[in-house]
């Protein structure tokens, strides 16, 4: 059991922790890939830092619409530096997936997909006093960015004094995210430099080049 490379978590209706369920003498320190859906009185992922498994690549949630944070206790940080894909879908209690100072142990994502949660309001919360205070955030080996049917999304982090890199960034697909008037602040003076790669982003359908603009601006819109 202690080489468990996959666990799933499908219609289990009392389950409110999904490590707090299983066996503490169950080692995960293997598994890379945790899928949960349709838990109706789920709340947290993590109950605690140690839940989180060192390996884990992959973490899909889907469907969970009492789930209130990935993370019970905000005042330790969650440590997942190898997560490569972080899909969220239906999660309707969330308003915010993780701190800010979380960011800077997910090095290694590769793509994020944040679909249909109704009240998610940024994937990054603002900073709190108390915690771990951050300037700048790299997201090294972000390539794809995708932010579907998000009705109170303002932004990508709702700090706006944090300043961002994406060196590997290469697709952004927004879709049906109306109050997104702005991205995030940038972490150098021009786009160029912060997101070298992102040359073209779709927006409810459509393809729209940067060509040289500001990411915030395309986002506003034309009449702004």
């Amino acid at each position: 059991m202690t080489k468990l490379k996959l666990l799933r978590f499908y219609q289990c209706s009392k389950l409110s922790n999904v490590f707090a369920s299983l066996n503490p003498q169950l080692q995960l320190k293997e598994l890379e890939v945790l899928h949960v859906g349709y838990c109706n009185a789920l709340e947290y992922i993590f109950g605690k830092k140690e839940d989180a498994p060192p390996c884990l690549r992959e973490l899909k949630l889907d469907c969970l619409m009492r789930l209130k944070s990935i993370y019970k206790c905000c005042t330790e940080l969650l440590d997942l530096c190898n997560l490569e894909v972080l899909q969220i879908n239906r999660c309707n209690e969330l308003k915010v997936i993780l701190p800010a100072s979380a960011a800077q142990r997910l090095g290694k994502l590769k793509e994020l997909h944040l679909d249909n949660c109704y009240q998610l309001e940024a994937f990054l919360a603002k900073q709190q006093e108390g915690e771990e205070t951050i300037e700048n955030l790299v997201f090294s080996q972000l390539r794809m960015l995708s932010l579907v049917d998000l009705p109170n999304l303002t932004g990508f982090c709702t700090d706006y004094t944090l300043t961002f890199k994406w060196p590997s960034l290469e697709k952004v697909e927004v879709v049906r995210c109306p109050k997104m008037q702005m991205f995030v602040a940038v972490v150098a003076s021009d786009e160029d430099s912060s997101m070298p790669k992102l040359k073209m982003i779709k927006v409810d359908g459509v393809d729209i080049m940067l060509e040289g603009t500001d990411i915030n601006r395309v986002m506003q819109g034309p009449s702004n």
